[in-house]
């Protein structure tokens, strides 16, 4: 379970570079709503599955 996790991160990591390299403000803007400092993140399940979504309609439609 922690290898899928792991991978899951770094998926997600992998989506946001895409993205940042069509649109740099809206994958900040995503990265920011989990993460709330360099040390804090956002702990919400919701608030995390709705970014996760975000990310996935941005990427799939940013970048064709």
């Amino acid at each position: 379970m922690c290898f899928e996790s792991m991978r899951a991160g770094i998926e997600d990591y992998e989506m946001l570079r895409i993205l940042a390299l069509h649109d740099k403000a809206l994958a900040d803007e995503i990265a920011g709503s989990s993460m709330t400092s360099f040390k804090e993140v956002n702990v919400d399940q919701e608030a995390f599955a709705s970014a996760q979504r975000r990310l996935l309609e941005a990427v799939s439609t940013h970048t064709k």
